[in-house]
């Protein structure tokens, strides 16, 4: 008798394969949105610092 169990094991091995892949990109995707939510967030709470911060640096050098 011929062994079915091989026959059907290679396709589904390979969409794992394909799907854990998959999963990975969009846990990276998802980390980078993440980050850029954070650094968005960041940059609108310390905006006028760092704005003010940026003017006294470039009014205290010379012209």
């Amino acid at each position: 008798m011929m062994n079915h169990s091989f026959s059907f094991s290679l396709p589904l091995r390979g969409r794992a394969g394909w799907g854990q892949a998959g999963q990975a990109h969009t846990e990276y995707g998802l980390i980078l949105v993440l980050v850029g939510i954070t650094v968005i967030g960041a940059l609108t709470l310390m905006g006028q610092q760092v704005g003010g911060m940026w003017h006294t640096i470039s009014a205290s050098m010379p012209h």
